[in-house]
C-alpha cells in the first residue's frame, strides 16, 4: 500500500539532561511531568484553534457571514467545547449557506497536533494556508518550551518543513529525517528553523505579517538569530522563549554542580536571554 504523505511543518524538541533526570531522581516523577506538559501543550492547541475560528470570522470570512450568526457560531464553540467543524454544521440551517461556507472556509483549516516519544516531544501540522500555519505551529512550539521551563525542564529541538507520513507513533519522511538531525544540533535551549524550513519560509516578510491571534503576533513569537549549533551555524528563526527566564535561573541555581559537557549549553543559553532581550528595547 503506497504511504500518502502530508506537506507541514515537523518539530523534533528533546529534554537535556533526561538520562542525569532519570537516574539520579532530582526530578519528581519526571515521566507524569512529560505527560502533564503534552496535555498541557494539547490543550493549547485546543483553544488556540478556537481563538484561531474567531480570528477568520472578524477577518478572512466576514463577508462570509453576519454578525448574528458569527456570535452563534462563537458560543457552540467557547461555552460549548466544540470543535470548529462541529460547530459550523450545528449553526447553519440552510445546507446551501452551509456548503457555500464550508468552500469559504476550506483552504484555512490548520491541523496541529503533539505526541511524545520518551523525552522527546514532536509537533506536526499541515494547512493549505502555509502563513496561518507558520504562525500557529510557531505558538505551540513558544508554548512547549515555556511549558517545559515552567516544569524544571530543559528542552531544545529544531522545526522543519516538507513531506511526512505520520500514523500513531510512525513518523517517517524527509521533513521528520531533516527536524530529528538538526535537533540533536542544538546547543543551547531553544527551537529553530532548520535551513531547509528556512528556504520555504524565506519569501515571508514577518514585519508585514497581520495576523494577530490572542493579542500575539508572529514578532512576539520568532526572532530572526544565529543558533549555538554544533555545526557552522547560519541566520534564521528563532522561538523566543525571554518569558520562561525566570524559570531557566530558578532551574539553573538549583543544579549543585554545572559540569563540562553541560555549561557551554547553559551559557549559550543566558546569552540568549541577553539577546532576546536587547529585540525587545
Amino acid at each position: 500500500m503506497e504511504l500518502e504523505y502530508t506537506s507541514g511543518f515537523v518539530t523534533f524538541a528533546d529534554i537535556l539532561g533526561w538520562k542525569g533526570i532519570w537516574q539520579t531522581n532530582n526530578h519528581k516523577n519526571p515521566v507524569n511531568t512529560l505527560i502533564e506538559i503534552k496535555d498541557t501543550i494539547t490543550d493549547s492547541i485546543s483553544l488556540m484553534n478556537k481563538r484561531y475560528f474567531e480570528h477568520l470570522l472578524n477577518t478572512e470570512l466576514k463577508n462570509h457571514i453576519d454578525n448574528d450568526l458569527k456570535k452563534e457560531m462563537l458560543d457552540y464553540i467557547f461555552r460549548r467545547n466544540l470543535s470548529i467543524n462541529e460547530s459550523i454544521s450545528k449553526t447553519f440551517k440552510s445546507k446551501d449557506d452551509l456548503k457555500k461556507f464550508k468552500v469559504a472556509i476550506s483552504s484555512f483549516p490548520v491541523e496541529i497536533k503533539v505526541d511524545l516519544i520518551s523525552d522527546t516531544f514532536i509537533i506536526t501540522s499541515t494547512s493549505k494556508n502555509q502563513c496561518y500555519e507558520f504562525y500557529m505551529h510557531m505558538l505551540i512550539c513558544q508554548r512547549l518550551l515555556l511549558e517545559c521551563l515552567k516544569q524544571g525542564l530543559l528542552i531544545r529541538g529544531a522545526t522543519s518543513y516538507g513531506e511526512y507520513y505520520n500514523k500513531e507513533l510512525v513518523f517517517i519522511g524527509p521533513a521528520i529525517d531533516d527536524s530529528a538531525s538538526w535537533h540533536e544540533m542544538g546547543e543551547e535551549i531553544g527551537i529553530f528553523f532548520t535551513p531547509k524550513a528556512m528556504f520555504m519560509i524565506n519569501s515571508v516578510d514577518l514585519s508585514k505579517m497581520e495576523i494577530i491571534i490572542g493579542d500575539l503576533n508572529i514578532l512576539d513569537i520568532v526572532i530572526s538569530g544565529e543558533p549555538n549549533i554544533k555545526v557552522s551555524t547560519f541566520e534564521t528563526f528563532l522561538i523566543d522563549w525571554y518569558d520562561g527566564k525566570d524559570y531557566f535561573n530558578g532551574i539553573i541555581s538549583k543544579y549543585p554542580t554545572i559540569l563540562p559537557e553541560i555549561h557551554k549549553k547553559i551559557l549559550y543559553s543566558n546569552s540568549r536571554l541577553d539577546f532576546f532581550k536587547s529585540q525587545r528595547t
